[in-house]
Order: structure tokens, then sequence, then C-alpha cells
């Protein structure tokens, strides 16, 4: 999966990075590996200014013939497109309204969700590719419309919508690093101090997730780093047995209170309040008469 997330850095510092007149920002563009359902890690990151466009750097990111590439639709780029279909990679794209698709066949389809399963060809006559690719029409759950673009001609309708909806993985994995990592908190408003620290996040995650892996615990991601960070001054033996201590129960829960949460009747009539178990007992409650 390749995408790109923005750091800003407010609009009075970090003036070398400016956007717009009250926006300075960063952005790293990231290569995020699924290797499986559960790991997914950073293996290719190429920091820029925010406004280097997605584009301008994917041809150094696309270098691995035997994956499949996983785009948005910020990527779109005909003649990259046409760059790939040559040397045989493989890759999966969002395209939006504004991309016209040639239907040159329609192939049937049984799955309900899919609209569209066709061979197409993007473009117009000024701005067209030359190969033709695979188009995957379908809708999600809220009924939103989505247009995947591909040369996987091996795989069903429904198995390139589930493609394109694995996408959000790298969502998570940038949402992950900002919030666990600290990455929107800058140490630096210099340039080389920001690469440092995106590099430094990076390394951070696939140490845990390294850790996690080869140590086959079922602790989070987020706990291991949690832990390391605690332990990182002791003895690996230490930290290896609060690794894969066994969760402990440390309260017996909640226990039911034996006194009656009604108002009780007095022996000469009245009514007495009794105050239930961690409940505070106002001043006016003390007694209640008929």
């Amino acid at each position: 999966m390749i995408d790109g997330s923005c750091i800003h850095l407010g609009p009075t510092f970090g003036n070398w990075a400016y956007v717009t007149q009250n926006r300075n920002q960063v952005k790293f563009h990231t290569r995020l590996v699924v290797a499986s359902p559960d790991e997914a890690f950073p293996d290719k990151v190429i920091p820029s200014t925010g406004n280097v466009d997605e584009r301008e750097v994917v041809m150094e990111l696309v270098t691995d013939p035997e994956a499949t590439y996983l785009f948005d639709r910020g990527y779109v780029d005909y003649g990259k497109m046409d760059e790939w279909l040559d040397k045989g990679i493989s890759f999966a794209m969002l395209i939006n309204d504004q991309n016209k698709a040639n239907i040159l066949e329609i192939y049937n389809t049984a799955s309900e969700k899919v609209i569209i399963d066709a061979r197409v060809v993007l473009g117009t006559k000024q701005t067209q590719m030359r190969n033709f690719v695979r188009l995957v029409g379908f809708k999600d759950e809220e009924s939103r419309l989505y247009r995947i673009v591909t040369n996987r001609w091996d795989l069903s309708a429904d198995e390139v919508a589930e493609l394109y909806r694995n996408r959000w993985v790298i969502e998570l994995f940038f949402k992950w690093l900002k919030l666990h990592l600290r990455v929107v908190k800058l140490q630096s408003t210099k340039p080389q101090g920001i690469w440092n620290q995106i590099f430094f996040a990076m390394t951070a995650y696939c140490l845990a997730l390294y850790v996690q892996i080869m140590e086959q615990t079922k602790k989070s991601t987020w706990r291991v780093l949690e832990l390391l960070r605690i332990y990182s001054e002791r003895s690996w033996d230490t930290f290896w047995k609060v690794l894969h201590r066994e969760p402990q129960r440390a309260s017996k829960g909640r226990k039911k209170s034996q006194l009656p949460r009604s108002p009780e009747l007095l022996n000469d009539g009245g009514v007495a309040y009794v105050k239930p178990v961690g409940e505070k007992r106002s001043k006016t409650a003390k007694y209640f008469k008929r």
C-alpha cells in the first residue's frame, strides 16, 4: 500500500515548508508492506515538503514486480500506469468521475454489490492510455460507488473490491503512528530534525512489531512498545517475564450490596432511608415520615 500523510508545522514555524499563506507542512510518502492479515510494516519512506505531489515520488516506491500495489485516486497517472503495465507490475487504483473509461468488453458477474466488471481504456483522445485495464465498480454498505482499475485478471470482481477495502490498513497505520509515537508533536522545526523523528518513529514501530512476532505474544503492538519503553534500562530477562506473564485478575469485581435499596419501614410506622453502598447520603434524606 502506498500513501502519504502530512504533519503541520503551524503558520509561524517552518517557512521552508510553505504550502499556503497560513499553512506550513511536511509529508512522508510511505510504502506499507502487508505480509499477512495481521502483519503490516513500512519498508520505505520518502519525506518531503507538503507541496510535493504524490505522483512525483511514486516511481521511487513502486519497484517490486512481485507485489501488487494499492493506490488511492491521488496517484492516477496514465503514463505511469502504462509503464507499470509494460513492466508487468500489478496494481489496483481508485479513480474518480473525471477519469473517463472507454468500455471494450463487459464481463458477467453474479455479485450483488459489483456494478460493473469490464475491460476498458482510460482517458480521452488527447490523453489516453496505450494499454487496456480492468475496471471493477462496486458499492459499499452505505451505497457509495467506487471504481477500481487493475491489471489483476486472476481475481474475481469481489476479490478486487475486497482488495481495495483493505486500503484502510495504511490509514490506521498513520493514525497509530501519530497517536502512540507522537509524530505530530515535532521536536524540531528544521528539516533534518523532522526527518530524523519520522525515521525514528518508523523504526520504533518495526521494533515493537518484530518483538511481538518473534515472541509470539498475544499482546498488542502498542502494549509491546509500552513495555519496551518501561523496561528499556533493565535486563531482557525482566522484560521477557513481564511480556509473557499471564493476565491476573486484580479485583474480584463489584459485589452486589446486601442492603436493601428501597426505604425500610420503622417499627413506629415511619420510613427510614437506607443508604446503598457507595452512595453519598444527603442531609435532607435522613428520615422520611408518612
